[in-house]
Order: structure tokens, then C-alpha cells, then sequence
């Protein structure tokens, strides 16, 4: 079994295959080498790459795939991780210890997802509606926005609709709403502060301030 190094001088994507130039042997070109198929990313015209072949048969040599130097580094490293670093500078990252799986693309399409927990600082969807998070307060701007139950230290919105946002429960310490609020169930430990309430269940709070007020039992 043989081993040497050499340098991409074509690319055919569709096929999965490269030419390449051994410079260790006079420049010559193998044409038609297969790359390695454990996963599918071709490397540039000019990368080094690794190859093996049988006996004295180079014309039946395997791409391996591009090796580390000191030109081409490695961006993420250590002791627990496993990284995929694509061409555009994306990566795909498992860290081990933490068990943290890491993608860094403009856009990453998942479906079918399920997760116990979701880390993220801000989330942008296609219609243009954004999740975002600053350590400190979580910023929704969507034209709708449903949630079973809201918990929180306080709420602060233009309009709080929660019949038609599928909100049941709404427990907070302090709601201040430029708007109205229409709730099926309120508890709030503090005031509750709006140009309108239209409230069709339970209320609890310390304070109702209101422009105009409706109850209903």
C-alpha cells in the first residue's frame, strides 16, 4: 500500500471525483480519483490532499481527504471536540463534555426537530417575525404570538390579546400594556396598568387600572 501527497488540479462535483497533480512525480496528473465519501463537501482546485493506492498501482488511488499544516489549521480544537469545518467558514461542532451541538450557518433549515432544551441569543423566521434575547429581557416581534402560559417578573406590551394568543393563564408580578389587555384568567401579584381590560374569568391582582374596565363572569 502506497502514500503520497498531491494537489487538486480539477474537480468533477457530480461524480464525486478529482484530478490530481503529484509534483513528487515529475507533475504528473491522475485523472478520475475517487474522494473518500464519508461526507460529501469536494475540496478547491489547488487544496493538498492525501491519497493511498495498491502496490505500485497509483492509477487506482483513493482521495483520503485534506490534511492539517501549518497552512491549513484547524479554527476549532480541544480535547472533547468533533468539528466539520465547511469551505465559507460555517462549522458544524459537538462538544462532548458539555454535550452541545453547535451549527453556524446564514441559514439552518431543521426539520422535524425535537429537543429538551433550545439555547439561542436571536431567531429570525422567514416572514421576517424575530426571537431575541439580551441576558436580561426575551423580544418577540411577530404580529401574533401564542402561548399556553406566561410566566414572568413583569410584561410589557402596545396590546395584550390573550383569548385570541391562546394565553389561559397569565401569572406575572406587574403588567403595564399601552393597549388592552382581554384575558381569560389573570394573576399578577402587582398592578395591572391598561387602556382597556375585558376579563372573562378569574382576576387577581393588587391594582386594575383601566381606562375602560369589563368583567364578566
Amino acid at each position: 500500500m502506497g502514500l503520497t501527497y498531491g494537489k487538486v488540479s480539477k474537480v468533477n462535483y457530480k461524480a464525486g471525483m478529482v484530478d490530481v497533480m503529484i509534483e513528487a512525480r515529475e507533475s504528473m496528473i491522475i485523472t478520475d480519483v475517487p474522494y473518500l465519501s464519508l461526507l460529501y463537501e469536494m475540496p478547491k482546485v489547488k487544496d493538498q490532499v492525501v491519497m493511498i493506492y495498491p502496490d505500485e498501482n497509483i492509477g487506482a488511488a483513493i482521495v483520503l481527504g485534506t490534511p492539517y499544516s501549518d497552512i491549513t489549521k484547524p479554527k476549532n480544537s480541544g480535547k472533547n471536540i468533533m468539528c466539520k469545518e465547511l469551505q465559507d467558514g460555517s462549522h458544524i461542532l459537538y462538544d462532548q463534555a458539555k454535550k452541545l451541538l453547535e451549527i453556524t450557518a446564514k441559514t439552518t433549515v431543521l426539520n422535524d426537530v425535537e429537543v429538551d432544551q433550545l439555547s439561542f441569543e436571536s431567531m429570525k423566521f422567514k416572514d421576517g417575525t424575530s426571537i431575541s434575547y439580551d441576558g436580561e429581557t426575551i423580544s418577540i416581534d411577530a404580529p401574533v404570538t401564542k402561548v399556553k402560559t406566561l410566566k414572568a417578573d413583569k410584561v410589557i406590551c402596545t396590546e395584550l390579546e390573550a383569548v385570541t394568543a391562546k394565553v389561559k393563564t397569565l401569572i406575572v408580578n406587574e403588567v403595564t400594556c399601552s393597549g388592552g389587555i382581554a384575558a381569560q384568567a389573570v394573576s399578577v401579584a402587582g398592578d395591572i396598568s391598561a387602556a382597556g381590560a375585558t376579563f372573562t374569568g378569574d382576576v387577581a391582582a393588587k391594582k386594575v387600572t383601566a381606562d375602560n374596565l369589563v368583567y364578566k363572569e
